[in-house]
């Protein structure tokens, strides 16, 4: 069953991806996903499940342009809930770029697309019939979403005026470390029903290493043994990077054989 979402948190993600059958086949055996084709006339979106939980959804953009031109890159796709798409599209207009006002898809719900000031590419979604996906914590689903950010009080200002984000930055980051901020009090939800204020993060790219000074969305997926889903990656074809320590688990990032980035913590 998906939570109830407040404005501003992550509800949805999906990957486009250039080689449908190499990324089936690459998640499957990484987290032991399953894929529902929904049939041509939702152009093969595949609902993505681990254990029973909806995870979001895979698609192949072969051939397909962005809204601002160019072709679709490989990527994770990050969507943030609204009850009111007109009223965050308009608000959006005024503080960053907006692609796609109002696309509605089926009875599912109707989306939008647009970019922070910095760049950051990410989609509006308000739901009807589909809300969006689980949150159970596990191996294999997302635990954690982050905005990495080269101009990161520009994007602060865009979340917290167009996605009603309470913007609380971080005070007592390890000196050298970038500027960090959550949407609400870092006080997490838990399966176990535990409310949480905090469901995504704000991070400063222009003063991390240089793979990371891009704007962009970022998903953590969880796992239950940070090492050894590593080696599954490695061995699958993908390039992971170096891994490193925070107060909720190890993580490290990985790009998939086909390009698509995404960071792996360890629950």
């Amino acid at each position: 069953m998906s939570p109830q979402y407040r404005t501003g948190a992550p509800c949805w993600l999906d990957l486009g991806t250039h080689d449908l059958d190499g990324s089936l086949d690459f998640y499957r055996e990484l987290f032991g996903w399953e894929f529902n084709d929904l049939g041509a006339e939702m152009n093969h979106y595949h609902l993505i499940t681990s254990d029973g939980s909806t995870v979001g959804a895979l698609m192949d953009v072969s051939g397909m342009t962005c809204p601002e031109g160019g072709e679709i890159p490989t990527r994770f796709d990050v969507y943030l809930h609204t009850d009111d798409l007109a009223a965050t599209v308009a608000k959006a207009r005024e503080r960053g770029t907006v692609y796609i006002d109002n696309d509605q898809i089926g009875n599912a719900g109707s989306m939008s697309v647009m970019t922070d000031p910095s760049g950051a590419s990410l989609s509006a979604w308000q739901p009807n019939q589909m809300t969006g996906f689980e949150l159970p914590l596990t191996h294999g689903t997302p635990v954690w979403f982050e905005c990495r950010s080269t101009d990161f009080d520009a994007s602060a200002d865009f979340y917290r005026e167009v996605f009603d984000w309470s913007v609380v930055e971080m005070d007592r980051m390890p000196e050298g470390n970038p500027r960090y901020a959550t949407n609400g009090s870092v006080t997490g939800t838990l399966p176990d029903g535990t409310q949480c204020e905090a469901v995504c993060g704000l991070v400063d790219a222009a003063a991390m290493p240089p793979e990371f000074q891009e704007s962009t969305w970022s998903i953590f997926f969880g796992t239950k043994d940070l090492d050894a889903t590593l080696e599954t990656a490695q061995r699958l074809g993908a390039t992971t990077g170096e891994v490193g320590q925070s107060p909720f688990g190890r993580f490290c990032q990985v790009t998939d054989p086909q390009g698509a980035a995404f960071m792996l913590n360890e629950l």
